[in-house]
């Protein structure tokens, strides 16, 4: 006969599954959204954007937000080929649902545009601004990360006077360039670094992110990179980083600013 603490382990076992199993989420459970800028411009964004497991809006929980900038030649209208890559699966796992609930959003470019600069940052800053008017947001926990054009994107982000000491986590990934000149590095204050690179980048020099991580750490600031032996596709070696996600997840800009670079 089975004994008690085996029937309970099962019972426990097959509650945790039927859990996970409701938290998995797929490309289809992230709605089709689009934005239109209330500056008068008439700019729209169209985004892709997944609410977290039994998120419930009128509730007192606050969730997090997590922004995936995608490369370029997903630009477009369809607001789909911003979902490939290969970054969604980490997002729409029901372990990372149930362990870090949030919403993640995926906007895309409009075609014809090369830079997450100018008006699809602008309008992008717009959306998340009236996300937290309207949802329950943690705006203390802002996660952002981006390859390639999405990388740069990310970088310019910092340094950009309309995203004043905004997110809590940055990850660039394969795209970087020298602050430009003058640039005030205190806007690093409060946003966690993790930036990832390969060494056998042939499309964006692994040298811009080295130096950036020089200028960071040198200005009295920490930040985290990973460089692999590999071409321009460095995202996926980055997003596997053992305790990346965790990392993400953890940060929170109510926590004050970065430690001093400690060598490591």
């Amino acid at each position: 006969m089975m004994n008690l603490k085996r029937i309970y382990t099962l019972v426990l076992a097959v509650l945790f599954t039927i859990i996970a199993y409701g938290q998995q989420a797929t490309t289809n459970d992230f709605g089709f959204y689009e934005f239109r800028n209330p500056d008068g411009t008439g700019d729209t964004l169209s985004y892709r954007m997944l609410e977290p497991f039994n998120y419930d809006s009128s509730g007192t929980i606050e969730y997090p937000v997590f922004i995936w900038l995608h490369p370029n030649g997903r630009q477009g209208t369809n607001n789909t080929s911003q979902m490939n890559d290969g970054w969604a699966p980490h997002l729409m796992d029901s372990t990372m649902r149930l362990t870090y609930p949030s919403f993640v959003i995926a906007p895309q470019c409009d075609p014809g545009t090369v830079w997450w600069n100018g008006s699809n940052g602008i309008n992008l800053f717009h959306l998340l601004e009236h996300l937290k008017t309207i949802e329950k947001i943690d705006a203390s926990r802002i996660y952002l990360m981006g390859w390639s054009l999405g990388g740069f994107g990310t970088w310019r982000m910092l340094e950009s006077d309309i995203w004043p000491h905004y997110f809590a986590a940055a990850v660039p990934i394969a795209g970087a360039w020298l602050p430009s000149q003058g640039f005030d590095p205190s806007q690093y204050a409060g946003t966690a670094i993790w930036a990832g690179h390969g060494s056998n980048d042939n499309a964006v020099s692994v040298s811009g992110t080295r130096q950036r991580i020089d200028f960071i750490r040198k200005a009295g600031y920490d930040a985290i990179y990973s460089e692999f032996p590999v071409p321009h596709g460095s995202h996926d070696e980055t997003m596997a980083e053992p305790g990346i996600w965790t990392w993400i997840f953890s940060q929170d800009r109510e926590g004050g600013n970065l430690p001093p670079y400690l060598g490591r």
